[in-house]
């Protein structure tokens, strides 16, 4: 017989004052209202830029350094997501491999070309770079190199944040000066929104929700927009339903020559 967990006692501590649980909440649903309610054109043209390339069967390509990676892996070989999107994923860039490595590598200058020459890149594909502070050499040498070979950029990023700090790359560019269209993620100084009694500092950052949400909202409006223009969105089912893996092993094979990482 399988032992039985063991009941264990649970001591409730309580505050007096606010929830700090409860004010993260407050936070991400008011900056989710302001993000809706700002961006909504910003989010519609690069919806409207995403769907073209996808009508002339170009590919839309996410990059991103430290926690922005994620956005590349949320939009990459997913449930409800898109088959003809390509992750531009470094791992000396993510955090796995030494967080302060990445830190260090993502201000390396020079190192941004190197990394997009190991993808497909085409010109008039679409790639979106997603920084919260829009500073360091490597997105905004990303970003530099992609318009030079002629591919529409997006950046995701915190004009707030962007604006309040000197640029760390070589000419003195910010990601938010060297794209093509601009989304504001809308997020504070620092990234973190609550305040603890008796902490130095705030916690509970907030600009993965913002880009995330932000994310899949383009991708919505661009498989309307495809459909507006006659063309069945490639889209990923999930693994875990009926028909889950034969759908994925259709897109695999239709795009595995373009997108590196299938």
């Amino acid at each position: 017989m399988d032992q039985m967990c063991k009941k264990r006692s649970v001591v409730a501590h309580t505050d007096d004052g606010p929830q700090a649980y409860s004010n993260y909440f407050d936070q991400v649903e008011q900056l989710f209202s302001v993000i809706r309610t700002t961006q909504a054109s910003a989010i519609q043209k690069a919806a409207a830029t995403i769907a073209e390339a996808m009508a002339r069967d170009n590919i839309l390509h996410v990059f991103g350094t430290g926690h922005s990676h994620m956005f590349a892996e949320e939009l990459f070989y997913r449930a409800g997501g898109f088959a003809n999107v390509n992750a531009i994923l470094e791992t000396g860039l993510m955090l796995h491999e030494g967080a302060a490595k990445s830190t260090a590598l993502e201000r390396l200058h020079g190192y941004a070309p190197i990394l997009l020459d190991r993808y497909d890149i085409k010109p008039g594909d679409v790639l979106i770079i997603a920084s919260n502070s829009g500073i360091n050499p490597v997105p905004v040498e990303m970003a530099r190199t992609a318009c030079q070979r002629k591919l529409a950029t997006i950046a995701i990023t915190s004009l707030k944040h962007s604006k309040a700090m000197a640029s760390r790359d070589i000419e003195g560019q910010k990601l938010y000066e060297v794209v093509d269209q601009v989304i504001d993620n809308c997020c504070e100084l620092g990234d973190a929104s609550v305040t603890i009694e008796g902490m130095p500092y705030p916690i509970g950052p907030l600009s993965s929700l913002a880009g995330i949400l932000i994310l899949n909202s383009i991708m919505c409006q661009v498989a309307q927009g495809l459909v507006a223009r006659g063309k069945v969105p490639p889209i990923y089912v999930s693994s875990n339903v009926g028909v889950g893996d034969q759908v994925s092993s259709h897109w695999v094979a239709a795009f595995k020559d373009r997108i590196k990482h299938l």
